[in-house]
């Protein structure tokens, strides 16, 4: 099946929304963390990138 432009944008959104839930749910199944965000960011050089904003569960150890 051939999407249309629009279609293709839409899906591709879609799956990148589903890509943050999914990395989402694997940073929150971590008993370390108790809650977290991701968002996608725009480079200097104009790529994509996720963003992991982490709330760790007690005292953060950065070791």
């Amino acid at each position: 099946m051939q999407l249309d432009n629009h279609g293709q944008l839409l899906a591709n959104s879609n799956n990148k929304s589903f890509i943050c839930r999914e990395v989402e749910v694997a940073i929150r199944s971590s008993l370390t963390i108790d809650d977290c965000l991701i968002i996608k960011k725009q480079t200097e050089k104009l790529t994509q990138e996720l963003v992991a904003y982490v709330v760790p569960l007690g005292l953060f150890a950065p070791e």
